[in-house]
């Protein structure tokens, strides 16, 4: 049997992020023998997944809240110099009016979705089962373009 090592990146983490929420960042770390990060987030990240006192609740809130700023970062960089987009949170399973929580400018609704995870401190199952995130669009007639 050979020896698996992992190198994890910040680019890496973001992205099974914004797909899988923290199942996906939980499956980089899983069956490596080895792990080596890169210096910021990556190794910020690798040193809760590892640390002693490896508490899941309170741990996967600081690892989400981590990757969840350096998304909106990463996507502030990125698409500030194109489309910035306001997006709403919402919950499910009321009137858009009634369940409207907060809105963010931010480049993708994905982006938009993993910064509002993030605030709840939700995986992005758990996320997706209470909450949408829809583009608001200035021609809309809502209130809620403020």
């Amino acid at each position: 049997m050979g020896f698996h090592r992992r190198h994890i990146s910040a680019e890496m983490l973001i992205s099974a992020y914004q797909e899988k929420g923290m199942e996906g960042v939980r499956d980089w770390f899983r069956g490596a023998d080895s792990i080596t990060a890169e210096i910021g987030l990556a190794s910020e990240v690798t040193d809760l997944m590892y640390e002693e006192q490896f508490d899941e609740i309170n741990t996967w809130n600081k690892i989400s809240k981590l990757i969840s700023d350096a998304s909106i970062k990463k996507g502030f960089k990125k698409w500030y110099l194109y489309k910035m987009a306001k997006f709403g949170l919402y919950t499910k399973h009321t009137s858009e009016s009634a369940g409207h929580i907060h809105t963010v400018d931010i480049g993708t609704a994905g982006q938009a979705e993993a910064y509002f995870a993030g605030v709840k401190q939700l995986t992005l199952e758990q996320f997706r089962n209470m909450f949408i995130v829809k583009e608001i669009r200035n021609n809309s007639k809502n209130l809620l373009l403020g």
